[in-house]
């Protein structure tokens, strides 16, 4: 699996954000060939901003393929997060400043 959500699992190449622009705004891309996206973005355009916002500040900090076994919280206010690897069922403990928990319902 890999993130990107209901965009990256459910939605076609023709869904559409079903808001204008900037209420759904993720990131502003930089460089050459770099424009804002358009109202009622696509979904190319969204995963592309998630993957953008996923590279430059949040790289190495996803786990994908996990089940969550628990979320002990630390007096220091981070988190102890023990999980299972869903492919090779190792059971590990990751430490952590922030959990989000983001499930299907």
């Amino acid at each position: 699996r890999t993130i990107g959500g209901i965009w990256m699992y459910y939605a076609n190449n023709f869904s559409r954000v079903n808001s204008s622009e900037p209420a759904y705004r993720i990131v502003n891309q930089r460089g050459v060939g770099s424009r804002p996206n358009e109202d009622h973005s696509p979904r190319h355009d969204i995963l592309r901003d998630i993957f953008t916002v996923a590279h430059r500040h949040c790289y190495g900090m996803f786990r994908c393929n996990v089940d969550v076994k628990k979320v002990t919280k630390r007096p220091d206010e981070t988190f102890d997060v023990l999980v299972q690897h869903l492919g090779t069922g190792e059971v590990r403990t990751i430490h952590a400043k922030v959990v989000t928990f983001h499930v299907n319902r």
